[in-house]
Parts: structure tokens; C-alpha cells; sequence
């Protein structure tokens, strides 16, 4: 359902129902079929062929499309034989997301901030037992709050449909088509209602973890950003504490957190919502 073919993923019934499909038309109709060039309309179907049997020699289950050649393999070969000197770019996701987040103008000092606090609510729900993260968790977390409302470069009215739009269709290297998905369902979560209408497109793409894990990520990505509403780095400590059938969070701040506070008290429900508990947040000066 989104734009482009790099890291687009087929298994091995779609490659057979792309040959039998194929195979079905005449050489006139594969002349002005949509997508297949004139002059490839005699080799398409022998290119298949010897793709399925490649891909039954060495029992592959997918095959991802890439839009990257020889030369780019040769060079991240080059770079990566040489150990320390290699560059960083070999993280491909991070180096990415940075490249959006400079092309956007989303670079930002406090985007490590809003990290750091928000892998701490997710370190402390896990340690009550909440729910729990994996290590990709965290880095789709990290990816979140730098591309968060990249939307609002287009147009700050409906910053959160231009932002799941605009990360949905872009290619970005690294990311296969699915968490190119869960990337923008973070960077866009204003609300649970929003998130269910624009995952409702990938029915079979998530499971029903997947999609709670994703509503959870997206609200304490949006708890972090009223957090810094005023971008002044108030906050110096975030602690989480059960109190009966309460999450009580304990926001420790440098200075006046009324804004922020008021912030928070507004938005608290989408974080009740994501993680189905009764929340209370509890401000306090350092």
C-alpha cells in the first residue's frame, strides 16, 4: 500500500504467483503491460524463472528488492574491512534517520534528552511490569522522537497525517517496507484513534503485541515532547511507582514546570489509553 520498491519484501507463493501471472499473457499483452518495459517483455518471464530456481537452490523464504547496486555493496565492503577507520555511516538506520532529520531541520540538542527520559519511563514499566522492550524497541524509540512531527515542515494543520505520509512513502535505507510503517505510526501518534485509523491500511502487517507495543512507544514518545514543551530542560528525573491500581509518575523538575505540567495533565489520557492503567502524574521541584 506505499510508494517504492526498495526493501519491499515478496516470499516465495508471491514470486510464484508473479510467474504464473506472467506466463499467462501473450508476448503482445506483456509488450503494454504497466510496469514491464517494452524491451524487457521477452526476458521477463526466463528472469523469474531462474529467480524461483536460485531461490529454491538456497531454500530462501523472501526476497528484498533493492534499489542499490554493485557499487554501493563494493563500498560498504571497502569501508568495513577496515575496522575502526570505517565510518559511521555502516549503521545504515541511524545514518538515515539523520539524513531525514537534517533534510527536515529536525535536528535538535534536546532530541537526546527526550531520549534518555523516555528510556526511562520504558526501563521503569518494565520494571513494574508493565510491558516490556526489546533493544529494536529502543532504537525505533530513538528514531521516533528525532522524526517526531516531521509533518509540520509541510504544514503545521494536520502536522501528524503529513508526518505518517511522508514517512510511509519515503525510502529510507535500512528500513524494510514494514518498519518503515512502525517508524511513522511513532513519529505521528497524536492519539489512539489517529494510530488505529492509519494502521487499519496493513491489517495483516502487525500483530496484536506488535500494535500495543507501537501505541505504547507513540504515547511515551508523546509524553517526552510535553515534556519540552517550552524547550527549556527542566526535567532532571522521571520515577514510576504503583499505587494500588494507579502508575503513579514522579517528574522531578529544575525551575517552574507549570506549563509543563498542565501539558502533561491534558495529554496524560492517550498514555492511560496505550497502556490500559489509571494514570497520576505528581510534579516536583528539585
Amino acid at each position: 500500500p506505499i510508494a517504492g520498491e526498495h526493501l519491499y519484501e515478496m516470499n516465495h507463493h508471491g514470486m510464484e504467483e508473479v510467474l504464473a501471472m506472467l506466463t499467462s499473457l501473450s508476448y503482445e499483452e506483456l509488450q503494454k503491460f504497466d510496469g514491464i518495459a517494452r524491451d524487457r517483455a521477452d526476458t521477463i518471464i526466463p528472469a523469474v524463472q531462474a529467480l524461483l530456481e536460485l531461490a529454491n537452490i538456497v531454500k530462501m523464504t523472501s526476497l528484498f528488492l533493492s534499489r542499490k547496486g554493485l557499487r554501493d555493496g563494493l563500498l560498504f565492503k571497502y569501508f568495513l574491512s577496515h575496522g575502526k577507520e570505517a565510518p559511521h555511516f555502516f549503521d545504515v538506520k541511524k545514518e538515515s534517520i539523520q539524513r531525514v532529520a537534517t533534510e527536515y531541520q529536525l535536528i535538535s540538542p534536546s532530541n537526546e534528552e527526550k531520549y534518555q527520559e523516555a528510556l526511562r519511563v520504558c526501563k521503569q514499566l518494565k520494571k513494574v511490569q508493565v510491558a516490556t522492550f526489546s533493544d529494536d524497541d529502543y532504537d525505533f524509540l530513538r528514531y521516533g522522537i528525532t522524526l517526531y512531527n516531521v509533518g509540520k515542515y509541510i504544514d503545521l494543520e494536520d502536522s501528524e497525517q503529513h508526518s505518517f505520509y511522508l514517512i510511509a512513502n519515503k525510502t529510507i535505507d535500512g528500513f524494510i517496507h514494514k518498519e518503515r510503517i512502525a517508524l511513522a505510526l511513532l513519529a505521528s501518534y497524536q492519539s489512539r484513534g489517529k494510530f488505529k485509523e492509519y494502521i487499519a491500511t496493513f491489517p495483516e502487517w502487525f500483530s496484536k503485541e506488535e500494535k500495543q507495543k507501537l501505541q505504547i512507544l507513540g504515547a511515551i514518545i508523546k509524553l517526552v515532547n510535553c515534556l519540552h514543551v517550552t524547550d527549556r530542560s527542566i526535567v532532571k528525573n522521571i520515577e514510576l511507582v504503583t499505587e494500588k491500581n494507579n502508575i503513579l509518575f514522579i517528574v522531578t523538575c529544575e525551575g517552574s514546570f507549570l506549563i509543563e505540567e498542565e501539558q502533561v495533565q491534558k495529554q496524560k489520557k492517550h498514555m492511560e489509553r496505550a497502556l490500559k492503567q489509571n494514570i497520576q502524574f505528581r510534579f516536583v521541584s528539585q
